[in-house]
């Protein structure tokens, strides 16, 4: 339940700030999020071996991706925000049906649920 009080806690952070100031901050934590399976397939890389490279190619591509939907989110459409943080919960909950996982057992799903509730947040918001 901490992740719904995180993003609950969120929303009304953002609801507060003035509109482009909370816009420009969705958009930099979206782009930050891809980090944090980046940063534990880095650590899981010092391991070595295959499948460590694997995970770091596919949260390095995982961390592009949410970083340019940021970057575009700064001045594209609108929808690219809400959207990026909802493909952001997909792509938790697709580390959490893996066996093999760069961050702790615990973390998909809760940074799934949070996505959730930021990213509809946001569809309402914007």
């Amino acid at each position: 339940m901490t992740a719904v009080g995180l993003g609950v806690a969120s929303c009304g952070l953002h609801a507060v700030l003035p509109r482009e100031l909370g816009h420009e901050a969705a958009c930099v934590v979206l782009g930050a999020l891809g980090a944090v399976y980046l940063g534990g397939a880095l650590h899981e890389g010092s391991e070595g071996g295959r499948g460590a490279r694997v995970s770091l190619a596919v949260a390095a591509v995982g961390a592009a991706v949410f970083v340019v939907l940021g970057v575009v989110g700064l001045r594209g459409p609108a929808w690219v925000v809400p959207a990026g943080f909802l493909l952001h919960g997909v792509w938790d909950w697709a580390h959490h049906a893996m066996e093999r996982r760069t961050v702790g057992r615990w973390w998909p799903p809760f940074c799934a649920l949070f996505d959730v509730i930021f990213g509809v947040y946001l569809v309402v918001w914007g």
